[in-house]
């Protein structure tokens, strides 16, 4: 017995030129890609002013532990390195003086590394609280 190949080429004629349809455009709600995003220059900003806020903190501190002050120089110009995607929470800065920070904007903290409990640098270490 053999097989009709004929046959089976008919019935699949058409086949290979059928056109798959576009998808259909997803509907536009309104928003905007870009309205979705967080607002990384208001985290910015409040980074800055969390570590600008600092200052009074650690001369406090430095004083009351008899050590002296982190100076003055290292919160002028203190500027944002990067906002963590995925995580606004962490923003790095670098101080006005080349030091590198992490500001923890919902904890309201700053501090050294990557990991909030990791050390402050120098002259951070000395002049401020650990739990800045």
């Amino acid at each position: 017995m053999g097989h009709d190949d004929g046959a089976r080429r008919d019935s699949l004629a058409g086949c290979a030129d059928a056109s798959v349809p576009d998808p259909e455009p997803a509907p536009d709600d309104g928003s905007d890609v870009d309205d979705l995003a967080p607002d990384l220059a208001g985290l910015e900003d409040t980074a800055i002013g969390r570590f600008e806020a600092t200052e009074k903190i650690c001369a406090d501190h430095a004083d009351a532990v008899g050590n002296a002050p982190t100076d003055p120089a290292h919160v002028v110009g203190a500027e944002v390195l990067e906002v963590r995607v995925g995580d606004p929470d962490q923003v790095v800065i670098r101080d006005g003086v080349d030091v590198g920070l992490f500001v923890g904007l919902d904890r309201e903290e700053v501090w050294g590394g990557p990991d909030p409990d990791a050390v402050m640098p120098r002259p951070y270490s000395f002049g401020c609280p650990a739990e800045i």
